[in-house]
């Protein structure tokens, strides 16, 4: 009989740790991280989105109160007196019209007179023509600022002739035609008001310098019928971010 030695048996090993996969600790940060990145991304579109909106607003209400101030300067600089009318260039010493708000202007009058401003209302007739006049005739504007509707209407009527004084043509007259529609109808207008000086270079600042309204039956003097030298406009066009807003001086009867 032959006796073998008994073997040992083989020592224990430890499984090696499979290293291809993610821990749960490691699986929780790359969320975290993807979700701070995407949060990220999505505020700065929306911060483009409004800023592209934002400026596209404004870029429209700076056009309106570019176009619009451009337009009132250079008709005001064209102001022409009616035929056996001169223009003065002194103070008004008449008394001022009274009323106030949409058509606060008297329809009396007016189509004698060459000028009559109120705070939200402007009439005159200037040589200046928009898209010029083969007549060469002069043209009568009329400002009209509604403050309940934010709304601003231009109206424009070529005269020619005495009978083109019409109260039916005049925005004013109660017997205006209403289905003669204005030029131009402006809206989101938040601010249309105007002063008058009779300063050549008043204080914009100074309300002393300034008068909310100019008489349609202004004082004669050697002169003739008086002007203002100077009118200012408060202009506010546009909503929100695209909100533009200003103060601009004219002169009257010069450029």
């Amino acid at each position: 009989m032959i006796i073998q030695p008994r073997s040992k048996p083989a020592p224990f090993r430890r499984q090696k740790r499979n290293n291809s996969g993610f821990t749960l600790l490691e699986v929780i940060i790359a969320i975290v991280l993807t979700a701070a990145v995407t949060l990220i991304g999505a505020m700065a579109l929306r911060l483009a989105v409004q800023a592209g909106e934002r400026t596209g607003a404004e870029g429209e209400s700076r056009q309106v109160v570019t176009a619009l101030t451009a337009l009132l300067r250079r008709q005001l600089a064209g102001y022409m007196p009616l035929p056996g009318q001169t223009a003065g260039l002194s103070g008004s010493t008449g008394m001022p019209m009274t009323g106030t708000g949409v058509k606060s202007i008297s329809a009396e009058s007016i189509s004698e007179t060459s000028f009559c401003g109120a705070e939200t209302e402007l009439t005159f007739f200037t040589s200046h023509a928009l898209q010029g006049s083969h007549l060469q005739g002069m043209q009568r504007v009329t400002y009209i600022y509604n403050e309940e509707t934010r709304i601003l209407t231009i109206h424009d009527q070529i005269v020619t002739r005495r009978d083109d004084l019409d109260e039916t043509l005049d925005p004013f007259s109660e017997n205006f035609d209403e289905t003669i529609l204005p030029v131009s109808t402006i809206g989101d207008v938040d601010a249309f008001y105007l002063a008058y000086a009779n300063e050549e270079y008043p204080d914009p600042g100074d309300p002393d310098y300034w008068e909310p309204e100019w008489p349609c039956d202004g004082a004669m003097t050697e002169l003739g019928m008086e002007i203002p030298v100077m009118v200012a406009l408060e202009l506010t066009v546009g909503t929100g971010k695209g909100r533009i807003s200003g103060k601009w001086l004219f002169p009257v009867g010069r450029p």
